[in-house]
């Protein structure tokens, strides 16, 4: 045996292996069968040194995937405890970006109550004030034209008295007077014009404004003509016309209006007496009933209304 075959072999046959010129036949029949079981022996062990160097090679690699595989997830887990941390943080931003639009929707809707109730408010002062306005321009209007009413205390109206070249209106205001049996003097008028009329009417001779001294004068004229009933154009001095000539109260323009559309009326609803007295106009249905004011146009509907009554009145009677 060469001394590197010595050599591998193991502890135990190197310890019971002799020469072969020392053993007898059967000595060397079984060294050879030690020496076969010795080499069995040892590629066991070889066997098991490769199996144990792959174990440890395994657990190595495994241990070094294991820790790549750990650190890798614990990598993802530190991100995605980062993401819910982002998350959670987005969600609280979220919240209060959630309150803030509700508190901005608050405000608005505040603010929008509050710019409608300013609005409202604009509105109510506005026509409140609109009218007051009005109402303030109807007392002034209404003021004015009482005080030109009042201007016109001591006026006559003659109207319908036919118009001629170079008359004298201070002769035609005498023979007025002679003819309702109420004396006139020139020094009782303070001046005596015609006037045009507020609207064309054809040929109608515009009416005479005579001014008296006084309201009373003026009244007792009126009150003589009334008497009279009718007054001719002939019976003062204008022969040749038939003319009716009427003599009232010098109303103004407002009034005059308004006195005729309640002539109308009442002529439509059969009523008996319209006249004027200081200034007013008076109603009265027929000789009994009572007498009421027309001062405005909602006066005029007081006609029908007091129309419909005295109707009613009559057939409750007459039941």
């Amino acid at each position: 045996m060469s001394a590197s075959t010595f050599k591998r072999l193991s502890k135990i046959a190197r310890s019971t292996w002799a020469c072969t010129n020392c053993l007898s036949k059967k000595d060397l029949e079984s060294n050879k069968i030690a020496t076969t079981d010795d080499d069995s022996d040892e590629s066991e062990e070889k066997a098991d040194d490769i199996r144990k160097i792959i174990r440890q090679e395994i657990r190595t690699t495994m241990r070094a995937e294991v820790k790549i595989i750990v650190s890798e997830l614990r990598k993802e887990i530190d991100d995605l405890r980062k993401q819910l941390d982002e998350l959670k943080l987005s969600k609280q931003t979220v919240a209060t970006f959630s309150r803030d639009i509700s508190d901005l929707k608050t405000s608005m809707q505040f603010h929008a109550d509050e710019q409608a109730d300013i609005k409202k408010c604009i509105n109510d002062i506005s026509l409140e004030g609109s009218k007051q306005s009005s109402l303030v321009i109807d007392n002034l209007v209404a003021k004015i034209d009482s005080m030109e009413q009042q201007a016109r205390n001591c006026n006559a109206e003659i109207c319908n008295v036919p118009e001629k070249r170079g008359e004298n209106l201070l002769n035609i205001i005498e023979m007025v007077g002679s003819a309702v049996r109420f004396p006139i003097c020139q020094k009782d008028i303070v001046s005596i014009h015609r006037v045009q009329h507020a609207t064309q009417q054809g040929n109608k001779p515009k009416n005479i404004v005579v001014k008296f001294a006084s309201r009373i004068l003026r009244d007792n004229l009126i009150s003589a003509y009334r008497l009279t009933k009718t007054l001719k154009a002939e019976q003062i001095g204008l022969p040749g016309s038939s003319a009716t000539i009427y003599i009232n109260e010098h109303l103004t323009l407002k009034n005059k209006q308004l006195f005729r559309k309640t002539r109308e009326v009442a002529a439509s609803h059969n009523y008996k007496y319209v006249w004027i007295k200081n200034s007013t106009i008076l109603v009265r249905k027929m000789d009994g009933t009572s007498t009421f004011a027309i001062r405005t146009e909602d006066d005029v509907r007081k006609i029908k209304g007091k129309d419909d009554n005295i109707v009613s009145y009559s057939a409750s009677e007459n039941n």
